[in-house]
């Protein structure tokens, strides 16, 4: 039978407030992992990471990240590299005003951290969906989002990096020219990579 539910979960944090999924992909075994926010109490809302097993959707584990401003701190999108290693990219707030680009590789077996770059830049809108990725054949990273120029307005940002440790490879600024607002709505990666 075609469609069929296999299994379903509910989620809640403990408070049951703010739980939103905004990415999901699956890995090798056919395990869920999802990235989102998540209401944690003090520092408001984090980026949650979890992965879900493929026979029930029993949480496997669950990884929270909380950016130093401890405000409402986004996971936009998730992709699963070729090693199998989950990579996360969202915006964490360093103050009320200001925002950085945060990304993340996480271990499969247990969504410990294997590196994370907050780089400056990212817009203040935790309400605006804005950040993807695309993870290469050799398993390095590039993120797409949009930054803010007082000179060109909003241009598209691009910046790859390393597959093991999370250096940075090169980033570009696009801006389409003078102050018109240019603005990514999402990224793939084609069949040559």
């Amino acid at each position: 039978m075609t469609g069929e539910v296999l299994w379903s979960q509910h989620i809640a944090s403990p408070s049951a407030n703010n739980e939103t999924l905004y990415s999901i992909a699956g890995d090798s075994q056919g395990n869920a992992l999802i990235a989102g926010r998540w209401y944690n109490g003090a520092t408001l809302d984090d980026i949650v990471v979890m992965k879900l097993d493929a026979g029930d959707g029993h949480t496997l584990w669950q990884s929270l990240i909380d950016g130093a401003g401890h405000l409402d701190d986004r996971g936009w999108f998730l992709q699963v590299g070729p090693d199998d290693q989950p990579v996360v990219t969202g915006f964490t707030p360093t103050s009320p005003t200001e925002a950085a680009f945060y990304v993340a590789k996480l271990r499969n077996s247990d969504g410990g951290t294997i590196w994370a770059r907050t780089l400056p830049g990212a817009i203040m809108n935790p309400e605006d969906r804005s950040g993807w990725l695309a993870v290469l054949d050799g398993g390095d990273v590039v993120l797409c989002n949009k930054t803010w120029s007082s000179s060109s307005s909003y241009d598209v940002i691009l910046h790859r990096f390393a597959a093991a440790n999370g250096a940075d490879v090169w980033h570009v600024q696009y801006n389409s020219g003078g102050t018109a607002a240019d603005e990514p709505r999402a990224m793939i990666r084609d069949g040559t990579g």
